[in-house]
């Protein structure tokens, strides 16, 4: 397993640090993401993680640095 720190930064993110998401890679090649702060969607991308790859994205709470990158990932693999 792979595990990606995507963002770490707090409620406001800073030009170094983003909101909280961690991607976590299966043995078999899927993903699963743990929140979905911005900008998760470009950050995945970044690491080099084809979108068809994530079978599911966990939400912790409803906080918008938590979830305020779902909508964005969800207009790319719908």
């Amino acid at each position: 397993m792979r595990i990606y720190t995507l963002g770490t930064g707090h409620g406001d993110s800073t030009f170094a640090r983003f909101n909280s998401s961690t991607a976590y890679e299966a043995a078999d090649g899927t993903v699963y993401l743990v929140d979905c702060g911005a900008p998760a969607e470009a950050l995945l991308r970044r690491k080099g993680i084809a979108l068809p790859r994530l079978r599911a994205a966990f939400i912790t709470h409803m906080h918008d640095d938590h979830a305020g990158g779902l909508s964005a990932l969800l207009k790319q693999i719908i």
